[in-house]
């Protein structure tokens, strides 16, 4: 809702950052204004919540109404909220970018009311929920000065490991690859054929006992027959004189 009326022009004149024009020929205009904030405003609720502004005429005070609402007392807010940043911690499916992003989130909004969290704190609070695999870098961290100890560095330098972490199991999961297939490679070589004494294959994968074996398949299926006698032939009449 406050960014729909930022792009409106009209979170100024509703957040009473606004006051009204002293000017007559201004205050048409800025009374034009806050109807139309009050009907964004009142226009983009949910209808049970309408109920709370539905007899405001001012925009102001519509908008504490809906805020006294949503937003319980100060200190119950703190609570609230202070709970959730020391229940805030990376994790694996969302990466350390969104976890850093909840926890600026966080920061400020205890800012916002009034409770402010010192840098220190904050860091310490991140630094414990590093996996055990950033310990190097942890140790590193704590030893810095004072100037660098900061939240924007401590963020880059995070991320930063994160990336050289990922790139190297990304290079072991390529050279175990490698390990495999040069390891099938080497056994493949090992084998010996009894058929033609190569390596590489068996006899029942043998290429060169296929290409023997086809002809005498080839031949297996003629029939072996010895072709008729013609009568005249000279070898039956010379068979014939002897008789």
């Amino acid at each position: 809702m406050k960014f729909l009326l930022i792009e409106r022009g009209l979170w100024k004149l509703v957040s009473g950052k606004e006051t009204t024009p002293a000017a007559k020929e201004e205050l048409g205009n800025y009374e034009d204004r806050c109807d139309r904030a009050l009907s964004t405003i009142y226009l983009n609720i949910s209808e049970e919540y309408k109920r709370l502004i539905k007899t405001e005429t001012c925009p102001i005070k519509a908008w504490e109404n809906l805020k006294s609402y949503f937003e319980p007392d100060d200190r119950v807010r703190h609570q609230m909220i202070f709970n959730e940043f020391l229940e805030c911690k990376p994790n694996k499916s969302e990466g350390f970018a969104m976890f850093f992003s909840k926890i600026k989130d966080l920061v400020d909004q205890l800012k916002d009311i009034q409770h402010p969290m010192d840098d220190d704190r904050v860091i310490f609070h991140v630094l414990r929920w590093l996996p055990d695999s950033f310990s190097s870098l942890v140790q590193n961290i704590t030893s810095w000065s004072k100037t660098d100890f900061t939240l924007i560095k401590v963020e880059s330098a995070v991320l930063a490991e994160d990336a050289r972490q990922k790139l190297k199991q990304q290079d072991k999961g390529s050279l175990s690859v490698a390990y495999s297939t040069e390891a099938k490679g080497r056994q493949s070589r090992s084998v010996v054929c009894y058929h033609c004494g190569k390596e590489g294959h068996i006899a029942r994968n043998c290429r060169l006992k296929s290409s023997v074996s086809q002809p005498r398949a080839h031949l297996s299926g003629v029939e072996t027959r010895r072709p008729p006698w013609r009568k005249n032939s000279p070898w039956r009449r010379s068979n014939s004189n002897h008789r």
